[in-house]
């Protein structure tokens, strides 16, 4: 029913970004990640910096749930030489680093898990100085290890 009903919201509305990234989100929990993907790819294109950034973090979903591990981060790598290019260098963008660090995580490859999670750090504070790290739970763990 929730995608019938943003499908109604784009058929009146095709910009609407929100609609594709709930869908994307349903079609990955569904298990139907061809069709998650075709929406992460139109948020890509997405007029909004926020969005086609998120759009480049959803791409890279229906693999990690299915355990493509090498495949999510040729993804992520992928999506941040797009931001980096596009000079999108905000949260979303250390989001990439954060998740590189959690299939560093799930692989047991704790060091590169480590200085790539230090770098979401980093970009979140140059982001951010005033908001605390978001991501202070991964780190810990990370750094326990």
């Amino acid at each position: 029913m929730a995608v019938e009903s943003y499908l109604q919201a784009l058929a009146k509305d095709s910009s609407f970004d929100n609609a594709k990234l709930g869908i994307a989100h349903i079609y990955n929990f569904l298990g139907e990640y061809e069709k998650a993907d075709r929406y992460a790819r139109e948020i890509i294109k997405s007029k909004s910096e926020v969005f086609s950034v998120v759009g480049r973090i959803l791409l890279s979903f229906g693999n990690q749930y299915k355990g493509n591990f090498n495949s999510v981060l040729k993804i992520l790598d992928d999506g941040i030489a797009a931001d980096e290019l596009e000079g999108q260098t905000r949260i979303e963008y250390s989001a990439k680093f954060l998740l590189k660090g959690f299939i560093f995580n799930l692989t047991g490859q704790s060091e590169k898990a480590e200085a790539v999670i230090a770098k979401a750090r980093r970009i979140q504070i140059e982001n951010n100085p005033d908001d605390p790290f978001p991501f202070t739970g991964e780190y810990a763990v990370t750094l326990a290890r």
